[in-house]
């Protein structure tokens, strides 16, 4: 293994060999022109506006080559994230790997897709998430009309409030050991972890003969498979899915602008904003 530093040439998007600093200064200023196109559409959002504003790219100044495979770190944060980057101790740290071309230069073809992509991750999770997760009612509308009956294309048919969590039902099709269609119908519980186990506790007969998705909107901590598997384990055998707020987060993104009805409210993303 070796670390080389910002002078070390590598292949860069347009085809061409640059240096490392060459290339990670296009990058900074690629991501001023997504700012600049995004302001325009988010001056009605101060606290949006201001967050843009603040992204940066970070990245620091060497790459490890190990083999046929380039190690580095590229980002873009804001000044406030928590997981601004240090030098790892450990290869398997890194954030980013790519391989390395027939001439020895690191393949840095796809920096301004990953790019993007985190652009928009950091907005949704320092933004766009913790807004949608604190309005019960907008997150329901979402799961239903969005993902299960646009994108699952489950069959909406109630909804009711449990305690403090809400319950959608649903009817999708499974096939069966022969591959035939058998209607089954799916609960889906939407709350707080705590609000959820109070909710199966309580209410146990209603949950034993349906499937049933756990859609569990608790930010922190994130929990590992054991404390749902714990939380289902007197429901028998069936199909049951978890989506914790990482997975939500993720369908979320999937979805992100395709569905301008769900945009214009208020709270979370004020007219005029990037959607």
């Amino acid at each position: 293994m070796k670390i080389v530093g910002m002078d070390t040439k590598v292949a860069s998007i347009r085809g061409d060999i640059i240096t490392f600093e060459e290339h990670c200064q296009r990058l900074a200023t690629f991501i001023e022109e997504i700012k600049g196109k995004a302001l325009l559409l988010t001056q009605r959002n101060p606290e949006l506006t201001e967050y843009i504003r603040s992204l940066k790219l970070v990245y620091l100044e060497e790459l490890y080559i190990e083999d046929t495979t380039c190690f580095y770190l590229v980002s873009v944060q804001s000044p406030n994230s928590k997981d601004m980057p240090v030098r790892p101790d450990k290869i398997g740290k890194w954030a980013d790997s790519v391989g390395i071309d027939k001439n020895g230069y690191p393949k840095l073809y796809f920096d301004f897709w990953v790019i993007i992509n985190r652009f928009r991750e950091r907005l949704l999770a320092d933004i766009i998430m913790p807004e949608i997760v604190s309005d019960m009612d907008f997150l329901v509308l979402f799961l239903k009309e969005v993902l299960l009956k646009n994108t699952l294309k489950w069959k909406y048919l109630s909804e009711e409030r449990r305690g403090k969590c809400y319950e959608l039902l649903f009817q999708y099709n499974v096939p069966d050991r022969f591959w035939l269609a058998i209607t089954n119908n799916v609960r889906v519980l939407i709350g707080e972890f705590k609000d959820i186990e109070n909710t199966l506790v309580n209410s146990k007969e209603r949950y034993m003969n349906n499937s049933l998705l756990l859609v569990d909107i608790d930010r922190q901590p994130l929990k590992d498979q054991e404390v749902y598997f714990g939380l289902l384990k007197e429901i028998p055998e069936k199909r049951i899915y978890v989506w914790s707020y990482g997975t939500f987060f993720s369908l979320f993104d999937l979805k992100f602008g395709c569905h301008p009805e769900l945009c214009v409210k208020e709270n979370l993303l004020k007219e005029g904003a990037v959607c």
